[in-house]
């Protein structure tokens, strides 16, 4: 009869302490539940905005290098085949370059900053002229944008003539120094993204050397930070959207016209497809960063990344990339034709510079 009572004292605290148990556990559901539904009733999470730009323009590709007739696209990935890419990406708008109050001041002091003094030789349009005359150099520059064109007579200079740049590296380093008196931070545009090209003076023209020995002058190109994981490229190699010409005594010529990139303003776009956007290659519908040599473009990878053009551009749109060899690129608009206007349409307010 003991027996009997313990074993039914137990089983009665046994069922209260699961009753306890399971009680706590609904309560606390509960409340996790009424918890997330009141803090989402406060602040709804944001939803995705999908093409809230509505119909976009065609990627300006006028700065690149129209792709020819005629050329063969072999596939030689490493898997030989297309790869599977994201079919959606963030499309980001570029802002309006909009006098402000203080622009001629910022202006006078970044070409101070960059030796060329605080006296405009001309200030008209939004544009101040600046000269340097011991370099014998004009620095003009877009006063709201801040972008900027530096220009000199180095064909017909001796001394250009005559020297070899320093090395590689010292060029970058003077280089970057030079962009960084006009707010030009390395954070933007880091040393993983800049790359060279040697230039020897050839008449009137400049010609790619081979060497450092048998060049005049080295063009240093600053590429931009990834967005989103994503490479910035610019549409031409031998003029992107910021470079500077560095000869042996220092800075050349050089020019900034980079867009005002609104990282916070965007909006998700679906796009074409890989293989779709191969077969507008093939037609025609593209453009390169370089000179093709021959008819064979082989194709090594391709990935999406966003093309920065060298005029204005109302957004920072997504494009497949094919990569090919010795740093050559193809690109193709990468939004669902659905969504790209016929016609393309420019800012008459962003800055051409």
């Amino acid at each position: 009869m003991a027996n009997l009572t313990a074993t039914a004292q137990f089983s009665r605290k046994a069922f209260l302490v699961l009753a306890i148990t399971s009680g706590l556990a609904l309560a606390g559901f509960l409340i996790i539940t009424f918890s997330a539904s009141f803090r989402n009733s406060l602040f709804p999470p944001p939803n995705i905005a999908i093409a809230a730009f509505g119909k976009l323009p065609p990627v300006n590709l006028s700065s690149g290098i129209p792709a020819p007739a005629g050329v063969n696209y072999t596939l030689e990935t490493v898997s030989g085949n297309l790869p599977n890419l994201p079919t959606i990406v963030n499309v980001f708008a570029i802002g309006p370059i909009l006098p402000s109050f203080g622009d001629l001041d910022r202006a006078k002091q970044r070409a101070r900053s960059a030796g060329f003094g605080d006296s405009p030789t001309s200030n008209a349009g939004g544009k101040a002229t600046f000269t340097n005359s011991k370099q014998g150099m004009l620095l003009s520059m877009d006063m709201a944008s801040g972008n900027f064109v530096v220009s000199s007579d180095y064909f017909n200079n001796q001394k250009v003539l005559s020297t070899n740049p320093q090395s590689e590296e010292d060029s970058i380093s003077i280089a970057r120094r030079f962009i960084s008196y006009f707010n030009l931070p390395e954070i933007n545009f880091p040393n993983k993204k800049v790359g060279t090209i040697k230039y020897k003076v050839d008449g009137n023209k400049l010609s790619e050397a081979l060497s450092i020995a048998s060049s005049n002058l080295m063009q240093v190109n600053f590429g931009r930070a990834d967005l989103g994981g994503l490479p910035i490229i610019s549409a031409n190699f031998k003029n992107p959207n910021l470079w500077v010409l560095v000869s042996a005594d220092g800075v050349v010529a050089a020019k900034n016209s980079t867009q005002n990139i609104l990282k916070y303003k965007f909006s998700t776009y679906p796009l074409m497809g890989v293989s779709k956007a191969l077969d507008q290659l093939k037609a025609g519908k593209g453009a390169y960063n370089k000179e093709l040599k021959g008819t064979i473009f082989p194709i090594r990878s391709v990935k999406l990344g966003y093309l920065e053009t060298d005029g204005s551009q109302n957004y920072l749109e997504p494009v497949y990339i094919f990569n090919s060899d010795e740093g050559l690129l193809a690109y193709v608009g990468a939004v669902d034709e659905a969504l790209i206007n016929s016609a393309p349409t420019v800012n008459p307010s962003t800055s051409k510079f």
